[in-house]
């Protein structure tokens, strides 16, 4: 699973509006795909590190993030190096459609 060019361009408006009010602080950040090659890898790490040590809390924060349940199962009958990766694909994907959602309604009611 990966991500969609598309998918980035809506990711790194929000992360640019979470991180800084200048203008030209947002232009600079939307315009790097490094940003989210570097959020990837440091979510991977870190949902590697809880499926290691803290399972439990890693399935809970799944669920309170509202991954679906199914796509994480498949995730984890993956090869164990693939895991990580694609939960955070998953994680990613999420929360690109909690932007999309409220970016929609926000549109709808002015």
């Amino acid at each position: 699973m990966s991500i969609s060019p598309s998918s980035i361009d809506d990711l790194l408006p929000a992360i640019g509006r979470a991180l800084s009010d200048r203008e030209d602080a947002k232009t600079e950040l939307i315009s790097s795909s490094d940003v989210l090659e570097t959020l990837h890898r440091e979510l991977s790490d870190r949902i590697e590190s809880l499926l290691l040590h803290r399972r439990e809390l890693l399935m809970s924060l799944l669920y309170r993030i509202d991954v679906k349940e199914s796509l994480v199962v498949d995730a984890l009958n993956l090869a164990p190096d693939d895991i990580a990766p694609c939960l955070a694909n998953l994680v990613i994907e999420r929360q690109l459609q909690k932007v999309r959602s409220r970016r929609e309604h926000r549109d709808m009611n002015p």
